[in-house]
């Protein structure tokens, strides 16, 4: 059982982990026990900027417990114990990447959208705020737009989940020459591209 919530955090984020390696519901009984040591851990002390993370590991304890590990479900616990980690921590860009992530995944297109572009002011380098924006540009319909992001960040073919993105806007254009050529130009390096060739 956690004794604090720094160790709250790290027995649920293995929890977490494993959890991901595992399938069926061996995978979603250790997210139960990882979401009930989290909630244990928070019980003793409300986690602060000291373990940044720990609103995010639960935030995606909510979105994995929908039995897809691979496609978070949307989820307004994990709205709920994001909002309290910026209360916590408002300047951390990941959070707000996260709880972006989990507006858009309930429908709130704008509100991800706004929290997305704070993030992205706050540290544009970040991977995940990059793909959350890219991802909320696409909900609010500008393709454009996040085509000329990807073109600004530069653009690697060894980033798959880069790829994927890159051939959903160019599809969004109209532009499916463009996006079957990046697609064969680019060799399928895991799951995601083999199911978009």
């Amino acid at each position: 059982a956690p004794t604090s919530p720094s160790s709250g955090d790290a027995h649920g984020e293995a929890l977490r982990n494993r959890a991901g390696r595992e399938d069926g519901t061996g995978g979603l009984g250790l997210l139960a026990k990882a979401a009930e040591g989290w909630e244990r851990a928070y019980a003793l002390g409300v986690p602060g900027t000291e373990i940044r993370g720990a609103y995010v590991t639960r935030a995606l304890i909510a979105h994995e417990e929908s039995g897809d590990l691979y496609r978070p479900r949307a989820s307004w616990p994990a709205v709920a114990v994001l909002e309290r980690g910026l209360l916590c921590d408002p300047g951390n860009a990941r959070t707000m990447a996260q709880l972006s992530q989990a507006h858009r995944l309930l429908g709130n297109r704008l509100t991800a959208f706004d929290l997305i572009e704070a993030a992205n002011a706050l540290d544009p380098g970040d991977d995940l705020v990059f793909d959350q924006r890219l991802l909320a540009m696409l909900e609010v319909e500008r393709p454009a737009e996040a085509l000329d992001v990807i073109e600004v960040h530069g653009f690697q073919p060894d980033q798959p989940w880069l790829v994927v993105r890159k051939v959903q806007i160019l599809l969004m254009l109209r532009r499916a020459e463009d996006g079957l050529a990046l697609l064969q130009a680019v060799q399928p390096l895991d799951q995601a591209l083999n199911d978009l060739y």
